[in-house]
């Protein structure tokens, strides 16, 4: 039947849609798609071209909204390695360094809770790329430091000393991370390249004519910032995915490198041996340090994304992915 469409030719009648569509239903199925929908939306739109042919009585017709299968096609493969560092009360020194490489790949794209659609029934393997939550590169450290100064410590021990220099403690939290794996992708295409569904989305990635990733990174362009110094050449830098290849592009497009550190000060005056007092002053995201969160054509990520659909949204970021610097202060009594 498809040779036939394809030559122009009569098609001969197929017991199916005979079946399902009564006498001459081959014909009725073949004259349904008079607008060409099925040629720019793939075979994924056949259902809403022959939907409306149906009879009443049969179970496929007009009331039936979709026909869903869910089950477990997917894989996931994820290694790691950390190194780890503590030092426990080294002369008012307190630190816990962690540092972890990772690689995490799955063939669905999306974080589980998702449902979809892979882009290949075929060749599972086609999707095969970094999952969504896939840094590299992660790296903390948490310090805090007891300052050597009051009553049993190195320096001003006397009574009115350890008053006013004694008890202080400084105290950090840096974090540091390598980008989320995004793509490059176009949400106007069909989304059905490989036979799968329009409506689960799009194909895993366009693929890019060079090797390598591209990274993304605050620049200041005209009109404002990007996370692409020139946006137009990344778009021209990818080409729409055939059956010769393997695998899609998804990861070859990396987010930005996320950065934070907080800061803490305290001290604590003991007035009795049973009463005493701890103030604090908290820094969270001492710098000020803005991370660019997503922007009009995210792909299930908190970055900016990169849609052909949408040329003007790629790399712009619409939000801000932490919060601006707040100061917390803080009184406490024991007794």
């Amino acid at each position: 039947m498809a040779a036939q469409l394809q030559n122009n030719q009569a098609v001969t009648p197929q017991p199916f849609f005979e079946a399902m569509l009564g006498p001459g239903g081959t014909a009725a199925a073949v004259n349904a798609d008079g607008g060409g929908f099925w040629a720019s939306h793939g075979a994924g739109a056949v259902w809403f071209e022959l939907e409306p042919l149906f009879g009443a009585g049969s179970f496929a017709n007009t009331q039936v909204g979709s026909l869903d299968w869910s089950g477990s096609f997917t894989s996931a493969n994820y290694q790691a390695g950390f190194v780890t560092l503590r030092s426990r009360d080294y002369r008012g020194l307190t630190f816990d360094f962690n540092y972890t490489y990772s690689h995490a790949l799955d063939n669905f794209g999306t974080v589980q809770e998702c449902t979809g659609a892979l882009p290949d029934a075929y060749d599972l393997h086609r999707s095969y790329a970094p999952s969504l939550f896939d840094r590299r590169h992660t790296f903390n450290l948490l310090v805090n430091y007891e300052l050597p100064f009051g009553k049993g410590k190195s320096y001003a021990t006397s009574a009115l000393a350890d008053r006013v220099f004694g008890g202080w403690s400084v105290a950090g939290i840096y974090t540091v991370a390598t980008g989320l794996p995004d793509m490059v992708y176009d949400s106007t295409a069909c989304g059905s390249e490989f036979g799968t569904t329009p409506s689960n989305g799009n194909s895993q990635g366009l693929i890019p004519i060079g090797s390598g990733t591209f990274q993304e990174s605050r620049h200041d362009v005209a009109g404002g910032i990007n996370m692409f110094s020139d946006p137009a050449a990344v778009a021209a830098a990818f080409r729409y995915p055939t059956f010769d290849d393997k695998t899609l592009g998804f990861g070859r497009v990396r987010g930005p490198k996320r950065w934070n550190l907080d800061l803490a000060v305290a001290k604590k005056t003991r007035i009795t041996e049973r009463v005493s007092t701890r103030f604090d002053v908290q820094f969270v995201n001492a710098f000020n340090h803005p991370m660019f969160g997503s922007g009009p054509d995210s792909f299930f990520s908190n970055q900016p994304g990169a849609d052909l659909g949408n040329p003007g949204g790629i790399g712009v970021s619409s939000n801000q992915f932490n919060s601006p610097r707040y100061i917390q202060i803080g009184l406490r009594f024991d007794f």
